[in-house]
């Protein structure tokens, strides 16, 4: 099964537990979804494009619990769902050892770390499966993501020009970063 130990951390703003995902958790996940894709351009839908019912999500999350090379987590501090990250590994053999992760914060969260400790229990999960490459897309105008994923040894692989158009017409380029887990000679 495709889960994390919790991890709990005091804040500023009170106490953060980093933890698996719960089915139960749907509806929440859904509203905090939506909510985040308000907050910010640099996600990958507009608000409104997230159609899927509390079923659905239901099913995708005991999905992804089950899944030995996906893992989807959460940050809470108290009683509220203030980040995600989402982590999967294609199905085939010749690229079951690498797989790419999404992640979003609310933004009354920013600057408190909470992304720092959504990676870093990504990459413990992910070095204790044997994953040997974690990869992600950017929006290449995240200044503030691309400073988190250096810090934490993602490079640079390329560049997905006009990758993202938005609904003004302007388009974005995104970066495709990773990091090699498990360097090989």
């Amino acid at each position: 099964m495709a889960k994390i130990k919790p991890v709990k951390l005091k804040l500023s703003h009170g106490e953060l537990e980093i933890y698996s995902i719960k089915p139960e958790e749907a509806g929440e996940v859904l509203k905090f979804m939506e909510a985040v894709t308000r907050e910010t351009d640099y996600l990958i839908r507009e608000p409104g494009e997230l159609q899927l019912t509390e079923e659905a999500e239901k099913d995708y999350i005991k999905k992804q619990i089950k899944e030995e090379r996906a893992l989807f987590i959460g940050a809470r501090v108290g009683n509220e769902l203030v980040g995600t990250l989402g982590f999967s590994s294609p199905p085939f053999e010749r690229y079951s050892h690498r797989g790419s992760f999404g992640m979003a914060v609310s933004r009354r969260y920013w600057n408190y770390g909470i992304g720092s400790h959504l990676v870093q229990a990504l990459l413990k999960w992910a070095e204790e499966m044997g994953m040997e490459k974690i990869s992600l897309e950017v929006d290449a105008e995240n200044l503030r993501a691309i400073k988190l994923y250096r810090k934490f040894g993602f490079e640079l692989e390329g560049i997905l020009k006009q990758s993202k158009k938005m609904l003004s017409g302007e388009y974005r380029d995104e970066l495709l970063m990773a990091r090699i887990l498990n360097e090989r000679d």
